[in-house]
């Protein structure tokens, strides 16, 4: 199993949305549909257990009641190619955000991260930097 091969926790796991650095204050407009996220390439800040930089995990967006929930079932790993994985978006406790114009907020634990203080349905952000956890049951 990918879980187990590349030692990847149940918590504590972060990436990056493709293309961005996941600073603090960087913000990205989502909507339901496709989603890639890079893991720790020198212009991008996570760790998914021992998956190498440059990995990218694909898996799909569903906004829903304030939080953006995010699964993901591939990683596309250097040199090895396409592999299953489980993932999903969540957060295991209280975690501080700071939104793009610098003030902070407090993000509830559960499943999905945070959307932006004043995101809208037709312009919803989160940040760039994703926390990533195992969902209950998987190996």
């Amino acid at each position: 199993m990918t879980h187990e091969r590349f030692n990847v926790p149940g918590e504590g796991n972060t990436a990056t949305v493709k293309g961005y650095k996941g600073e603090p204050r960087e913000v990205i407009r989502v909507k339901d549909g496709p989603a890639v996220l890079e893991v720790g390439v020198p212009t991008s800040i996570g760790s998914v257990g021992d998956f190498p930089d440059g990995t990218l995990l694909l898996g799909e967006w569903k906004l829903g009641d304030g939080r953006l929930f995010g699964t993901f079932t591939e990683a596309k790993i250097p040199g090895e190619g396409t592999l299953p994985v489980c993932l999903v978006a969540g957060l295991e406790i209280v975690t501080r955000y700071v939104d793009e114009h610098g003030k902070g907020f407090d993000c509830p634990p559960g499943l999905g991260v945070c959307l932006d203080p004043g995101s809208t349905p037709g312009n919803a952000k989160t940040p760039t930097r994703v926390f990533l956890i195992r969902p209950s049951g998987q190996p």
